[in-house]
């Protein structure tokens, strides 16, 4: 489950902790995650009945949840794009929230269609991304033999990487 709390800013500020925890798999936009905030909010006031209005939140604690996405009062809408791309990715790949880590590290932006084009795979080394990537695709298997122990893999791999491919925690990409 992934959880976020939240205070109510003023009673916060006022000493008292008035907590909130809401499961963000029930949210699918931003908007209504600040709707049930808001809720909750006009909700504590009617129960607090001490004349003042809460209007305001602040951010408490937060569960599974990656740190680019949180703020002081919250966290950013783009959260919610994260979490389907990791859910459509997942169709396609067991490691989908380490390949999307892997693709923002690298500065790119949450589109799946360019995720799924672009991903060539998980390597432990640049030596079995030459060995089992480059191989295949290159049709190594047809030079004879005795020439193939000529061919200097961890070279050509790192050739590859410079212009066709990148890599962030063993993901492999091809350039879009």
């Amino acid at each position: 489950m992934t959880a976020i709390t939240f205070y109510s800013l003023y009673d916060y500020n006022c000493g008292n902790i008035f907590a909130n925890t809401l499961n963000l798999d029930n949210f699918s936009t931003l908007e209504e995650l600040d709707a049930a905030l808001h809720d909750w909010l006009e909700e504590l006031t009617e129960n607090r009945n001490d004349g003042v209005t809460r209007e305001e939140w602040i951010l408490a604690d937060c569960e599974d949840v990656p740190d680019q996405y949180i703020n002081t009062y919250g966290i950013n809408g783009e959260y919610f794009t994260y979490r389907d791309t990791i859910d459509e990715l997942s169709n396609y790949h067991d490691d989908a929230e380490n390949i999307l880590n892997a693709w923002i590290a690298y500065g790119y932006e949450l589109n799946l269609d360019e995720i799924k084009d672009a991903y060539i795979g998980h390597f432990y080394s640049i030596r079995s991304f030459a060995e089992e990537y480059l191989w295949e695709i290159m049709d190594l298997s047809s030079l004879p033999q005795h020439l193939q122990f000529y061919i200097d893999l961890e070279r050509l791999a790192k050739d590859v990487l410079i212009n066709d491919c990148w890599e962030s925690n063993g993901y492999y990409f091809n350039r879009i």
